[in-house]
């Protein structure tokens, strides 16, 4: 509305004018080239291209806003994947651990086992060695008799 406002006001001839106002209505909203195009182009005044170069670089500052928010919008997910990448990271260093906790528990079983074995292994030798001086004594004994 402001286009066809400004072009009547502008307008010398009024077909010129609205022809220009309706030109300029439609493509305001195009941004700042546009903008500054209307204003050179208006010819009739500061006041007409002002209010025209004004109103179109309102529009890119819109775009430029929600760019920033884009971005803002994609950082916030760049920063969720990475909080989620470094806890799966952690998941796997803490299945890994489990995994060796895991292997590493036949092998302390297989120490005991074989510790329970050398314990056994030298009670048996014990045994045997009383047995021996047993034997020995019973033979002192018989030499002694006879």
């Amino acid at each position: 509305g402001t286009g066809a406002t400004t072009g009547s006001t502008q307008g010398t001839t009024p077909e010129a004018g609205a022809t220009t106002g309706s030109t300029q209505g439609a493509t305001a909203g195009t941004g700042a080239t546009t903008g500054s195009t209307q204003g050179t182009t208006a010819g009739t005044g500061d006041t007409a291209g002002t209010t025209q170069g004004t109103t179109a670089e309102t529009e890119p500052t819109a775009t430029s806003t929600a760019e920033t928010e884009t971005t803002a919008a994609s950082t916030a997910e760049t920063e969720r994947t990475a909080a989620g990448t470094a806890e799966t990271e952690t998941t796997v260093a803490s299945t890994a651990e489990t995994e060796v906790t895991a292997a590493s528990t036949p092998e302390t079983e297989a120490t005991a086992e074989s510790t329970a074995e050398t314990d056994v292994t030298a009670a048996s030798t014990a045994e045997t060695e009383a047995t021996a001086r047993s034997t020995a004594e019973t033979e002192v004994t018989a030499e002694s008799t006879a």
